[in-house]
């Protein structure tokens, strides 16, 4: 199984569905992986799911994905039990 943590770039494979940002202010949407580039820094063939982008399809650095699809919860970000367990990494009140 691959690690998808998120201090490491996504492993996207081809045919995946991912959550894209290119800016954090900008709202996570679904992309498609076309194509996985040979260079680095390592980039990737998207294309934008939602008709608002009409097929849309642009190379983006992998770090770009934040998540697989089906791990957002409804548009809103990667679901809780996603995230990493930050336990006694931040000191408490």
């Amino acid at each position: 199984m691959r690690d998808r943590g998120q201090t490491s770039l996504p492993d996207a494979a081809v045919g995946e569905a991912w959550a894209y940002r290119a800016r954090r202010q900008d709202p996570l949407v679904q992309v498609m992986v076309l194509k996985v580039g040979v260079k680095t820094p390592r980039r990737l063939l998207i294309r934008f799911v939602d008709d608002d982008f009409e097929g849309r399809q642009n190379w983006v650095p992998s770090a770009r994905l934040k998540a697989l699809w089906h791990d957002v919860d409804a548009g809103h970000g990667p679901r809780p039990s996603t995230w990493p367990t930050w336990r006694g990494s931040c000191a408490g009140p």
